[in-house]
């Protein structure tokens, strides 16, 4: 009887590393300790962790972190922007496919690259790991306690993102 291959889904907070010890030898680790395959990694835009992980487990989907990805989008805005960013950035995260999410960031693009290129490179710059999870269609809703995105609240108390 043969062993099931060891599969897991990985988020990159789940990986730690300190100066000393380099992120592919924490992976390499749990690949070694009975971690075969890893199908999805989400991270937050680490710096070489795709490259890191491609080595480790070739096969694996990195996706980057859409709730850092939205909240880094609103920490490049004003707070009085706040709400027409939202409503314009929406579509793009919840779009059915990659290509009516690329059209929903070209409107973006259009109506406030010029006030705002930081957001339009920050999505650009994300694009390749930010469009794997749109494959998944019903599978992607994102569930949180209290039905809201944590850190994702203006002062009052109200979600940024509906």
């Amino acid at each position: 009887m043969t062993e099931p291959l060891r599969t897991a889904a990985v988020h990159a907070r789940a990986i730690p590393a300190a100066d000393h010890v380099p992120r592919s030898a924490v992976l390499t680790d749990l690949r070694n300790r009975g971690i075969k395959d890893v199908f999805f990694l989400v991270c937050d835009g680490l710096k070489g962790l795709p490259e890191v992980v491609g080595n480790v487990w070739p096969l694996t989907t990195v996706q980057t972190c859409i709730i850092h990805l939205i909240r880094n989008t609103f920490r490049l805005a004003s707070k009085r922007d706040w709400d027409a960013l939202r409503r314009d950035v929406k579509p793009i995260y919840t779009a059915a496919s990659a290509g009516a999410a690329r059209a929903a960031l070209d409107e973006l693009a259009d109506k406030w690259g010029q006030r705002y290129p930081a957001i339009i490179r920050l999505w650009h710059n994300s694009w390749d790991q930010f469009i794997p999870f749109l494959d998944y269609g019903a599978c992607r809703k994102m569930v949180f306690p209290g039905g809201r995105w944590p850190a994702l609240a203006d002062g009052a108390g109200q979600p940024l993102v509906r």
